[in-house]
Protein backbone atom coordinates (compact mmCIF):
# COMPACT_ATOMS: atom_id res chain seq x y z
CA UNK A 1 0.00 0.00 0.00
CA UNK A 2 1.83 3.00 -1.16
CA UNK A 3 0.52 6.71 0.41
CA UNK A 4 1.92 10.26 0.45
CA UNK A 5 0.45 13.80 1.50
CA UNK A 6 2.13 16.67 0.90
CA UNK A 7 1.59 20.47 0.01
CA UNK A 8 0.98 21.78 -3.15
CA UNK A 9 0.07 24.80 -5.39
CA UNK A 10 -3.55 24.78 -7.81
CA UNK A 11 -2.02 25.52 -10.79
CA UNK A 12 -5.12 23.92 -12.41
CA UNK A 13 -5.79 27.48 -13.85
CA UNK A 14 -2.61 29.67 -15.38
CA UNK A 15 -2.82 33.11 -13.36
CA UNK A 16 -0.58 35.54 -14.87
CA UNK A 17 0.63 37.49 -11.42
CA UNK A 18 1.93 33.61 -10.60
CA UNK A 19 0.21 33.38 -7.46
CA UNK A 20 -1.97 30.21 -6.56
CA UNK A 21 -3.76 28.83 -3.84
CA UNK A 22 -2.16 26.45 -1.52
CA UNK A 23 -3.99 22.46 -1.20
CA UNK A 24 -2.81 19.72 0.83
CA UNK A 25 -2.35 15.90 -1.90
CA UNK A 26 -3.11 12.97 -0.63
CA UNK A 27 -2.47 10.06 -2.88
CA UNK A 28 -3.46 6.37 -1.72
CA UNK A 29 -2.93 3.88 -4.30
CA UNK A 30 -2.69 6.50 -7.28
CA UNK A 31 -6.03 7.63 -6.21
CA UNK A 32 -5.53 11.93 -5.14
CA UNK A 33 -7.55 13.75 -3.32
CA UNK A 34 -6.74 17.83 -3.15
CA UNK A 35 -8.12 20.04 -0.23
CA UNK A 36 -7.33 23.62 -0.33
CA UNK A 37 -6.08 25.49 2.73
CA UNK A 38 -7.39 28.74 2.79
CA UNK A 39 -3.45 30.34 2.12
CA UNK A 40 -1.88 31.70 -1.26
CA UNK A 41 1.50 32.17 -2.35
CA UNK A 42 3.61 32.88 -5.64
CA UNK A 43 4.95 30.08 -7.07
CA UNK A 44 8.42 31.66 -6.99
CA UNK A 45 8.44 31.61 -2.74
CA UNK A 46 6.51 28.07 -2.63
CA UNK A 47 8.94 25.43 -3.01
CA UNK A 48 8.88 21.46 -2.42
CA UNK A 49 6.08 21.87 -0.53
CA UNK A 50 6.85 24.89 1.50
CA UNK A 51 7.00 28.49 1.71
CA UNK A 52 10.49 30.46 1.51
CA UNK A 53 9.26 33.19 3.82
CA UNK A 54 6.43 32.39 5.50
CA UNK A 55 6.67 29.83 9.19
CA UNK A 56 2.62 30.62 9.61
CA UNK A 57 2.14 28.63 6.64
CA UNK A 58 4.39 26.14 7.13
CA UNK A 59 3.16 25.22 10.75
CA UNK A 60 -0.37 25.58 9.65
CA UNK A 61 0.69 22.78 6.22
CA UNK A 62 2.64 20.70 8.55
CA UNK A 63 -0.55 20.73 10.90
CA UNK A 64 -3.10 19.33 8.19
CA UNK A 65 -0.58 16.79 6.82
CA UNK A 66 0.31 15.37 10.42
CA UNK A 67 -3.97 15.33 10.65
CA UNK A 68 -4.15 13.13 7.45
CA UNK A 69 -1.01 10.86 8.18
CA UNK A 70 -2.65 9.75 11.71
CA UNK A 71 -5.79 8.61 10.46
CA UNK A 72 -3.84 6.61 7.61
CA UNK A 73 -2.11 5.38 10.92
CA UNK A 74 -4.97 4.59 12.60
CA UNK A 75 -6.39 2.76 9.74
CA UNK A 76 -3.36 0.55 9.55
CA UNK A 77 -3.07 -0.18 12.48
CA UNK A 78 -6.70 -0.98 13.00
CA UNK A 79 -6.33 -3.63 9.86
CA UNK A 80 -8.82 -1.30 8.40
CA UNK A 81 -9.16 -1.18 4.64
CA UNK A 82 -7.42 2.20 3.06
CA UNK A 83 -9.10 4.38 0.62
CA UNK A 84 -9.49 8.21 -0.19
CA UNK A 85 -13.59 7.40 0.47
CA UNK A 86 -12.20 7.01 4.03
CA UNK A 87 -10.35 9.83 4.94
CA UNK A 88 -14.02 12.25 4.77
CA UNK A 89 -14.54 10.07 7.67
CA UNK A 90 -14.04 11.96 11.05
CA UNK A 91 -10.79 11.22 12.43
CA UNK A 92 -11.33 9.37 16.45
CA UNK A 93 -9.38 11.11 18.85
CA UNK A 94 -6.43 9.16 20.05
CA UNK A 95 -7.51 6.69 23.13
CA UNK A 96 -4.78 8.98 24.94
CA UNK A 97 -6.85 12.17 23.99
CA UNK A 98 -9.80 10.66 25.10
CA UNK A 99 -8.30 9.71 28.48
CA UNK A 100 -6.89 12.88 28.75
CA UNK A 101 -10.50 14.49 28.12
CA UNK A 102 -11.76 12.72 30.93
CA UNK A 103 -9.26 13.67 33.39
CA UNK A 104 -10.45 17.44 32.86
CA UNK A 105 -14.01 16.13 33.02
CA UNK A 106 -13.42 14.43 36.67
CA UNK A 107 -11.38 17.47 37.73
CA UNK A 108 -14.51 18.95 39.89
CA UNK A 109 -15.43 15.73 41.45
CA UNK A 110 -11.66 13.67 42.54
CA UNK A 111 -9.03 14.78 44.45
CA UNK A 112 -5.66 16.08 43.41
CA UNK A 113 -4.12 13.19 44.43
CA UNK A 114 -6.32 10.91 42.95
CA UNK A 115 -6.02 12.46 39.28
CA UNK A 116 -2.31 12.61 39.87
CA UNK A 117 -2.52 8.82 40.14
CA UNK A 118 -4.60 8.42 36.74
CA UNK A 119 -1.99 10.24 34.95
CA UNK A 120 0.90 8.60 36.33
CA UNK A 121 -0.56 5.14 35.68
CA UNK A 122 -1.60 6.12 32.09
CA UNK A 123 1.66 7.21 31.02
CA UNK A 124 3.17 4.03 32.12
CA UNK A 125 0.43 2.90 29.71
CA UNK A 126 1.07 4.79 27.04
CA UNK A 127 4.43 4.69 26.85
CA UNK A 128 4.16 0.91 26.01
CA UNK A 129 1.05 1.40 23.83
CA UNK A 130 -0.66 4.32 22.46
CA UNK A 131 -3.23 2.65 20.50
CA UNK A 132 -7.06 1.62 20.43
CA UNK A 133 -6.04 -1.99 19.76
CA UNK A 134 -5.95 -3.17 23.21
CA UNK A 135 -6.24 -7.35 23.26
CA UNK A 136 -5.89 -9.61 26.08
CA UNK A 137 -2.27 -10.65 24.73
CA UNK A 138 -1.07 -6.80 24.78
CA UNK A 139 -2.83 -6.27 28.73
CA UNK A 140 -0.94 -9.51 29.71
CA UNK A 141 2.67 -8.48 28.12
CA UNK A 142 2.12 -5.72 30.16
CA UNK A 143 1.41 -7.15 32.93
CA UNK A 144 4.88 -8.56 32.42
CA UNK A 145 6.72 -5.67 31.61
CA UNK A 146 5.21 -4.14 35.16
CA UNK A 147 6.34 -7.13 36.97
CA UNK A 148 9.86 -7.29 35.84
CA UNK A 149 10.47 -3.79 36.37
CA UNK A 150 10.33 -4.44 40.07
CA UNK A 151 6.50 -3.41 40.80
CA UNK A 152 5.06 -5.25 43.73
CA UNK A 153 0.99 -7.48 42.79
CA UNK A 154 -0.67 -4.28 44.38
CA UNK A 155 0.90 -1.53 42.85
CA UNK A 156 0.38 -3.44 39.23
CA UNK A 157 -3.20 -4.44 40.05
CA UNK A 158 -3.47 -0.44 40.67
CA UNK A 159 -2.05 0.19 37.02
CA UNK A 160 -4.51 -2.48 35.86
CA UNK A 161 -7.06 -0.57 37.77
CA UNK A 162 -6.74 3.19 36.49
CA UNK A 163 -6.22 1.45 33.06
CA UNK A 164 -9.55 -0.66 33.19
CA UNK A 165 -11.74 2.53 34.44
CA UNK A 166 -10.68 4.56 31.80
CA UNK A 167 -11.61 1.99 28.89
CA UNK A 168 -14.35 1.24 30.32
CA UNK A 169 -15.54 4.66 30.05
CA UNK A 170 -14.62 4.99 26.20
CA UNK A 171 -16.83 0.99 26.21
CA UNK A 172 -19.67 2.91 27.61
CA UNK A 173 -19.81 6.00 24.77
CA UNK A 174 -19.33 3.32 22.69
CA UNK A 175 -15.69 4.15 20.97
CA UNK A 176 -14.71 0.24 21.58
CA UNK A 177 -16.93 -2.49 21.59
CA UNK A 178 -15.23 -5.29 23.01
CA UNK A 179 -13.75 -5.65 26.90
CA UNK A 180 -10.31 -7.24 26.56
CA UNK A 181 -9.68 -7.15 30.65
CA UNK A 182 -12.45 -10.00 30.83
CA UNK A 183 -10.35 -12.23 29.02
CA UNK A 184 -7.10 -12.10 30.50
CA UNK A 185 -4.87 -15.14 31.06
CA UNK A 186 -4.38 -14.14 34.58
CA UNK A 187 -5.74 -10.52 35.74
CA UNK A 188 -3.73 -8.67 38.34
CA UNK A 189 -5.35 -9.70 42.11
CA UNK A 190 -5.31 -7.50 44.82
CA UNK A 191 -3.37 -8.32 47.58
CA UNK A 192 -4.75 -7.82 51.47
CA UNK A 193 -2.21 -6.10 53.78
CA UNK A 194 -2.64 -5.53 57.59
CA UNK A 195 -3.00 -2.05 57.30
CA UNK A 196 0.19 -0.14 59.22
CA UNK A 197 -0.68 1.94 62.07
CA UNK A 198 0.58 3.48 65.05
CA UNK A 199 0.65 2.26 68.81
CA UNK A 200 -0.26 4.82 71.78
CA UNK A 201 3.42 4.58 72.40
CA UNK A 202 4.40 5.72 68.91
CA UNK A 203 1.50 8.28 68.87
CA UNK A 204 3.23 9.57 72.35
CA UNK A 205 6.76 9.75 71.22
CA UNK A 206 5.11 11.68 68.27
CA UNK A 207 4.13 13.97 69.99
CA UNK A 208 6.69 14.45 72.60
CA UNK A 209 9.94 15.06 69.52
CA UNK A 210 11.34 18.25 69.48
CA UNK A 211 10.34 19.73 66.11
CA UNK A 212 11.09 22.86 64.01
CA UNK A 213 8.06 24.86 63.81
CA UNK A 214 7.22 23.66 60.25
CA UNK A 215 7.41 20.27 61.39
CA UNK A 216 5.51 20.49 64.06
CA UNK A 217 2.40 22.35 62.08
CA UNK A 218 2.72 19.08 59.71
CA UNK A 219 2.68 16.66 63.03
CA UNK A 220 -0.35 18.40 64.67
CA UNK A 221 -2.22 17.79 61.37
CA UNK A 222 -1.10 14.52 61.53
CA UNK A 223 -2.18 13.68 64.67
CA UNK A 224 -5.63 15.39 63.67
CA UNK A 225 -6.08 12.27 61.27
CA UNK A 226 -5.02 10.24 64.04
CA UNK A 227 -7.64 11.00 66.31
CA UNK A 228 -10.14 12.12 63.97
CA UNK A 229 -10.02 9.74 61.08
CA UNK A 230 -10.27 13.08 58.96
CA UNK A 231 -8.61 12.36 55.09
CA UNK A 232 -5.64 14.15 54.28
CA UNK A 233 -8.16 15.96 51.63
CA UNK A 234 -9.91 17.44 54.69
CA UNK A 235 -7.26 18.33 56.79
CA UNK A 236 -7.98 21.86 56.04
CA UNK A 237 -11.95 21.94 55.45
CA UNK A 238 -13.15 20.81 58.79
CA UNK A 239 -15.18 22.97 61.31
CA UNK A 240 -15.54 22.86 64.54
CA UNK A 241 -19.93 23.88 65.85
CA UNK A 242 -20.65 24.69 68.90
CA UNK A 243 -23.96 21.73 69.77
CA UNK A 244 -25.29 22.49 73.31
CA UNK A 245 -22.67 23.13 75.97
CA UNK A 246 -20.50 21.01 73.91
CA UNK A 247 -17.63 21.59 70.72
CA UNK A 248 -17.77 19.31 68.25
CA UNK A 249 -15.45 18.61 65.05
CA UNK A 250 -17.51 17.77 62.19
CA UNK A 251 -16.02 15.34 60.12
CA UNK A 252 -17.95 14.82 56.99
CA UNK A 253 -21.54 15.00 55.74
CA UNK A 254 -23.20 11.76 55.15
CA UNK A 255 -24.53 11.40 51.28
CA UNK A 256 -27.97 12.07 52.45
CA UNK A 257 -26.55 15.59 53.49
CA UNK A 258 -26.46 14.99 57.33
CA UNK A 259 -23.47 16.14 59.14
CA UNK A 260 -21.44 13.76 61.35
CA UNK A 261 -19.51 14.84 64.37
CA UNK A 262 -17.16 14.42 67.01
CA UNK A 263 -17.27 15.56 70.63
CA UNK A 264 -14.21 17.22 70.48
CA UNK A 265 -14.37 17.34 74.92
CA UNK A 266 -14.59 13.36 75.19
CA UNK A 267 -11.12 12.57 73.80
CA UNK A 268 -7.97 14.57 75.62
CA UNK A 269 -6.07 14.40 72.87
CA UNK A 270 -7.86 15.30 70.12
CA UNK A 271 -8.89 19.21 72.21
CA UNK A 272 -5.44 19.07 72.45
CA UNK A 273 -3.92 18.99 69.09
CA UNK A 274 -7.69 21.06 67.89
CA UNK A 275 -6.02 23.99 70.08
CA UNK A 276 -2.83 24.37 68.50
CA UNK A 277 -3.63 23.94 65.51
CA UNK A 278 -2.05 26.49 62.74
CA UNK A 279 -3.15 27.45 58.78
CA UNK A 280 -1.70 24.66 56.47
CA UNK A 281 -0.62 25.15 52.84
CA UNK A 282 1.18 21.77 51.86
CA UNK A 283 0.96 19.47 49.48
CA UNK A 284 0.37 16.01 49.50
CA UNK A 285 4.20 14.81 48.27
CA UNK A 286 5.52 17.74 50.96
CA UNK A 287 3.25 16.88 53.48
CA UNK A 288 5.03 12.83 53.54
CA UNK A 289 8.04 14.07 53.20
CA UNK A 290 7.90 16.29 56.12
CA UNK A 291 6.27 13.12 57.90
CA UNK A 292 9.39 10.76 57.17
CA UNK A 293 11.44 13.64 58.86
CA UNK A 294 8.92 13.75 61.78
CA UNK A 295 9.34 9.38 62.19
CA UNK A 296 13.21 10.11 62.15
CA UNK A 297 12.76 12.38 64.64
CA UNK A 298 10.54 10.23 67.01
CA UNK A 299 12.85 7.49 66.38
CA UNK A 300 9.98 5.69 65.05
CA UNK A 301 10.57 2.31 63.00
CA UNK A 302 8.15 3.09 60.45
CA UNK A 303 7.89 5.72 57.12
CA UNK A 304 5.06 8.07 58.08
CA UNK A 305 3.20 8.90 55.67
CA UNK A 306 -0.82 10.40 55.99
CA UNK A 307 -2.68 7.33 55.24
CA UNK A 308 -1.33 6.07 58.71
CA UNK A 309 -3.45 8.21 60.82
CA UNK A 310 -6.60 7.17 59.15
CA UNK A 311 -5.17 3.29 59.95
CA UNK A 312 -4.28 4.46 63.61
CA UNK A 313 -7.57 5.65 64.66
CA UNK A 314 -9.64 2.87 63.07
CA UNK A 315 -7.66 0.66 64.66
CA UNK A 316 -8.14 2.78 67.96
CA UNK A 317 -11.79 2.53 67.42
CA UNK A 318 -11.76 -1.20 67.41
CA UNK A 319 -10.01 -1.62 70.35
CA UNK A 320 -11.61 1.08 72.50
CA UNK A 321 -14.83 -1.19 71.73
CA UNK A 322 -16.44 1.18 69.06
CA UNK A 323 -18.95 -0.39 67.32
CA UNK A 324 -18.05 -0.87 63.42
CA UNK A 325 -20.87 0.50 62.15
CA UNK A 326 -19.86 3.85 64.40
CA UNK A 327 -16.30 3.36 63.08
CA UNK A 328 -17.22 3.20 59.42
CA UNK A 329 -19.72 6.20 60.30
CA UNK A 330 -17.13 8.30 61.58
CA UNK A 331 -14.19 7.47 58.46
CA UNK A 332 -17.14 7.11 55.39
CA UNK A 333 -16.26 3.73 54.65
CA UNK A 334 -17.65 0.94 54.11
CA UNK A 335 -18.22 -2.47 55.98
CA UNK A 336 -16.75 -5.01 53.27
CA UNK A 337 -18.23 -8.00 55.45
CA UNK A 338 -21.96 -6.07 54.73
CA UNK A 339 -23.56 -4.77 51.28
CA UNK A 340 -24.87 -1.24 52.98
CA UNK A 341 -23.88 1.53 54.61
CA UNK A 342 -24.50 1.25 58.42
CA UNK A 343 -26.20 4.15 59.90
CA UNK A 344 -25.84 5.59 63.61
CA UNK A 345 -27.20 8.49 65.28
CA UNK A 346 -25.21 11.27 66.28
CA UNK A 347 -26.50 10.26 70.09
CA UNK A 348 -24.42 6.90 69.78
CA UNK A 349 -21.59 8.04 67.99
CA UNK A 350 -21.50 10.68 71.09
CA UNK A 351 -22.19 8.15 73.65
CA UNK A 352 -19.47 5.94 72.39
CA UNK A 353 -16.83 8.45 71.60
CA UNK A 354 -16.92 9.62 75.11
CA UNK A 355 -14.25 6.41 75.54
CA UNK A 356 -11.91 8.06 73.89
CA UNK A 357 -11.88 10.06 77.32
CA UNK A 358 -9.81 6.74 78.67
CA UNK A 359 -6.69 7.72 76.59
Amino acid sequence: MNFSVTAILQKNRKNEDGIYKIAIQTIINRKKKVELTGFKAHEREFVKGKHLTSKIINRALAQEIAKREQRISEMLASGEKISIEKLNKPVRQSFKEFCDSQIKKLQTSKEPGTLRNYDKQLKKWFAFYSGWEITPKRLNDYKVILSKSGLSENSVWDSFKVLKKFYRLALNEGLVKDNPFVRMESAPKYESIAPEYLTLEELDAIEDCELTKDLAVVRDYFLLECYSGLRFSDWTRYAIEQIGNERNLKVRAKKNGEPVYLPIDASPRLKAVIERIQPYNYSLEHTNRMLKLIGIAAKLNKNLRTHIGRHTFAVMCATLGLSVETTAELMGITIKVASVYYKVTRTKVKDEFAAWGKI
